[in-house]
């Protein structure tokens, strides 16, 4: 639910994501670079250079100049075998969740025990746990921490529930009094006035204790009440009086809803550096990119001129991180960019201005969630980010942001590309060049001529000396006996940081 900001309100909360863009802006257009380039390793696309200038890596192809240059260049994707090969042993199966009872002699967390299990599975088919398990390990494997948001959402899609609908009225009603104690016999009071009057008729076997109330229990007298109050037998004093009155209004559909997962890695989501855990994070953003008839479905109140359908121009490097690998430097169209803001409360002290930030304090305490369009202030409601968000910890590192796992395969894999281009030229430039002395075979006829199996070819052979003497074959080059043991040794080396053993896929 959207909360309506002041403009000085909502200026604060810019200032504080300003602040925040621009945190540890170095270190991440490092990590940008990288990551982008395991997500290429991971694609088959390794002809790759970073652009000084544009600050982004560019694929050879791009650069018809210096293409030719690398025509040896057929990389064999190792890095993503090694990957997958640990993906498939780890990922295979999605570690169950079982919820124990925090007191086994109590059967009400006994039962909720059991419905959380079930609550699990269901939750588990509809999200495609095991999809989701192996993205969070390829996430993993090119980006390191993985950022799950977790979200309700409602559709018809889900299937429709129905809900009565009840409403209060206001009327005049005659309510009854006892007289003798003004206590109110109307509602649940008159019915137990009746219960009590109707019990103490009928009771079975009364003893001393029931003299009292049986001895003002008058038979000839209808129409009054057992107050439940003074228990004196009255006839209730009536008084009008305006009475809410609850009536049924009617029954809607309405769309079921339904928990959602998404996971992300660093190119999408933008957490501190500093942070050595979860609660060390003072904020956490979301970026994408949506086409604009998207945004104005999920913003209703935003019409097509109140944002640029031009993509988000302020962080080109973010933007191109994000991108998927087949635009290979092409960017879509009509595709703004969402940024959503996860600040704690404690990043309101940030503001300057105390009553600003008392208020701040009161609309959100539990901490907000922004939304920007681009560079446009869209909505802001209160929202806490530990209620939405589980960030991964890597227990071997000190922080929250950890080397990827593909990061150990990178030297492997280029180490390969040069052994496969250099075996390639040596192979090409190996075969043995032919040298014949002139006048000794008409050239230009053997070239005309087809090979035949016992062909006779005329040949003019110096006096004194024998035919072969007029030739000389001259190779060019000739391949290592190293570069064989020294490819397999790289790849052992390749099993042994990535952890891909062949025991993995059931070799020794």
């Amino acid at each position: 639910m959207a909360t309506k900001l002041t403009e000085e309100q909502q200026s604060a909360l810019e200032s504080i994501i300003d602040e925040f863009d621009n945190e540890d802006l170095m270190v991440r257009q490092r990590q940008i670079g990288f990551w982008k380039k395991l997500e290429y390793f991971w694609a088959g696309i390794q002809r790759i250079y970073w652009n000084d200038v544009a600050h982004d890596w560019r694929t050879i192809d791009q650069e018809p100049s210096v293409a030719d240059a690398y025509y040896y260049d057929k990389p064999i994707n190792i890095f993503k075998a090694f990957l997958e090969t640990i993906v498939a042993a780890v990922g295979a199966v999605v570690p169950p969740v079982k919820a124990y009872p925090e007191d086994a002699n109590n059967s009400s967390d006994v039962e909720t025990a059991k419905g959380s299990s079930k609550i699990y599975d269901l939750v588990s088919k509809y999200v495609n746990a095991d999809l989701l398990f192996l993205k969070m390990w390829y996430i993993y494997c090119t980006q390191g921490m993985v950022a799950v948001y977790n979200y309700s959402r409602s559709d018809d899609k889900y299937g429709t529930v129905s809900i009565s609908n009840y409403e209060d009225e206001e009327e005049n009603q005659q309510v009854a009094y006892c007289p003798t104690c003004g206590t109110q016999l109307q509602g649940q009071n008159k019915i137990i006035a009746e219960d009590l009057d109707n019990t103490e008729k009928d009771e079975f076997d009364p003893g001393d204790d029931d003299a009292a109330s049986h001895s003002i229990i008058d038979d000839e007298k209808p129409g009054q009440l057992l107050c439940p109050n003074c228990l004196a037998q009255v006839d209730p004093e009536y008084r009008n009086e305006k009475v809410i009155v609850t009536r049924f209004n009617g029954i809607t559909k309405e769309p079921k809803s339904r928990q959602c997962i998404e996971p992300y890695g660093g190119l999408f989501v933008k957490v501190p550096n500093y942070a050595r855990n979860q609660a060390d994070c003072p904020y956490l953003r979301l970026s994408y990119e949506q086409h604009y008839t998207l945004i104005l479905s999920e913003f209703p109140d935003l019409n097509t001129e109140d944002i640029d359908k031009a993509s988000g121009n302020d962080k080109p490097l973010e933007r191109w991180g994000r991108l998927s690998t087949q635009y290979m430097g092409e960017y879509p169209t009509n595709t703004p960019t969402i940024n959503k803001y996860w600040l704690r409360p404690c990043t309101f002290h940030m503001v300057r201005d105390d009553d600003i930030k008392k208020q701040l304090q009161r609309k959100f305490p539990d901490g907000v969630k922004v939304v920007m369009i681009n560079e446009t202030f869209v909505d802001a409601c209160n929202e806490a980010l530990d209620d939405h968000w589980s960030l991964s910890q890597y227990p071997l590192s000190e922080y929250i942001h950890h080397d990827p796992l593909g990061a150990t395969l990178v030297a492997v894999q280029e180490i390969t590309n040069d052994i496969i281009s250099l075996a390639l030229q040596t192979m090409e430039h190996g075969i043995s060049q032919t040298f014949v002395e002139t006048g000794l075979i008409d050239l230009e006829a053997y070239k005309e001529s087809e090979t035949t199996v016992g062909g006779i070819y005329p040949v003019r052979p110096r006096a004194g000396k024998p035919i072969e003497e007029s030739f000389y074959q001259l190779s060019t080059a000739n391949l290592s006996k190293e570069v064989g043991p020294f490819g397999e040794k790289i790849e052992e080396l390749g099993q042994f940081v990535s952890g891909a053993l062949p025991a993995l896929s059931g070799g020794n």
